[in-house]
């Protein structure tokens, strides 16, 4: 529970800083810049997710089973093998702006270095340590943004990124010196660790690329349609929605940590019970966000970000149960049931390709919003329903009761004061 506190509340001041650097770069380069910057790290993730097929979720399993350099020393040899292929990938398909390949490449390789020490540090259950680095990388960021967007006068998306690759080099640095403090575990597998890697990395890493598509697809659809000043507002958008996931992520990351290690895999009433809280949290973040007047984001980002709120509405209902079902996720990865996530994605994205394809270019981000939104909904009522026939749940067991809400009070308490 402790580490849970700590990883929520440092993905709340991360959050806060997060919103801090989107307004930086929503004044300074505007609807258009924001909609580069978009393309930007939406690229960038799709290359973490290919490269963490070596480095990514797979390093949290193995790791408290093989010693640490069994498993890095394959994971930074992908990163840099895959980064050297992605960079034509991005230059010939123009996912990005051509003067911004070679930059977007480097922060690519960068980052991957730094997930796969993450994924290790997760693994050997130093979460708290991810936790810090996780935060020092973002106010990294935001100190070099503010140096040269208001002191160097740089307002550009080169500067967005040079500071991006900056922030990543230094964290990638210290968590590495981190992992060489950590101490590999006692009782080690000696069997080669490369095709088990590969084995489960990629289930993993496909339900991953599968939802990031579910999640980001319509942005290139926006871009050629709509433009990227369309694309900046969407973008917008969308992340003021995602921060009602911060509940639901902090607890997936501690829950798989935990299931990883633990080996146990009847853990239903723990994750039915987080599962619930996180159903209430998301719904009443999300309500909050719905009745913000739209001129209290047009005086936030900007008067070029226009109609956000029609937006947001339209995301909120995929919202909230594609939170709901992080936990369940976390759980079937920990339990080596990566394969219910992957089919939980590729339905996602059955519904994502055709009605983006069909809806966005006749309405526009509006109707990007409502994609997204049944996509997501789609994906999470089938985890949902894999958890309720493996664990042989009702349908009413997924309904807050008096009896859950004890238990947390209780949990918190007993925190709060110290007590088991």
């Amino acid at each position: 529970m402790f580490r849970f506190l700590t990883t929520l509340f440092t993905r709340i001041t991360s959050l806060v800083l997060s919103f801090i650097i989107v307004l930086l770069n929503s004044r300074y380069l505007g609807a258009g810049g924001m909609g580069v910057i978009s393309l930007i790290t939406l690229t960038i993730s799709i290359f973490i997710i290919i490269n963490e097929l070596v480095g990514g979720g797979a390093l949290v399993y193995l790791a408290p089973r093989y010693k640490k350099w069994q498993l890095l020393k394959p994971a930074y040899g992908w990163a840099c093998i895959s980064s050297f292929l992605f960079f034509f990938i991005i230059k010939i398909l123009g996912l990005v702006p051509q003067h911004l390949v070679l930059y977007t490449s480097l922060s690519g390789l960068i980052f991957a270095i730094n997930t796969a020490n993450f994924n290790y540090l997760i693994g050997m259950k130093k979460v708290i340590w991810y936790n810090l680095l996780y935060f020092m990388q973002l106010f990294i960021l935001f100190i070099l943004l503010v140096i040269l967007y208001r002191f160097a006068g740089m307002q550009n998306e080169i500067s967005y990124v040079f500071s991006l690759m900056a922030a990543y080099l230094i964290i990638g640095i210290i968590s590495f010196i981190l992992v060489l403090f950590v101490q590999s575990p006692s009782e080690i597998n000696t069997s080669r660790t490369l095709p088990i890697i590969l084995k489960f990395g990629a289930l993993t890493q496909l339900a991953n690329l599968i939802q990031l598509f579910n999640y980001r697809f319509g942005f290139y659809i926006i871009q050629h349609n709509c433009g990227k000043e369309e694309l900046g507002r969407f973008s917008i958008a969308t992340q003021i929605s995602e921060t009602s996931w911060i509940i639901g992520r902090s607890s997936a990351i501690v829950n798989y940590s935990d299931v990883s290690n633990s080996g146990v895999k009847n853990m239903i009433g723990r994750v039915l019970l987080i599962t619930k809280f996180i159903g209430l949290t998301t719904f009443l973040s999300i309500v909050i966000l719905n009745l913000i007047p739209a001129e209290f984001y047009k005086f936030m980002f900007g008067k070029e970000f226009t109609g956000l709120n029609m937006i947001i509405h339209c995301l909120s209902p995929g919202i909230i149960l594609l939170a709901v079902s992080m936990v369940i996720c976390s759980y079937f990865s920990g339990t080596g049931k990566v394969y219910i996530n992957t089919t939980s994605s590729l339905i996602g994205l059955l519904f994502t390709i055709p009605l983006a394809l069909w809806i966005i270019p006749k309405y526009g981000i509006s109707g990007a919003a409502v994609v997204c939104s049944i996509s997501y909904g789609a994906s999470a009522i089938w985890t949902i329903y894999q958890f309720k026939k493996r664990a042989k749940l009702k349908l009413n067991d997924f309904f807050l009761t008096s009896g859950d809400v004890k238990k947390m009070v209780k949990i918190t308490y007993n925190l709060l004061h110290g007590t088991n």
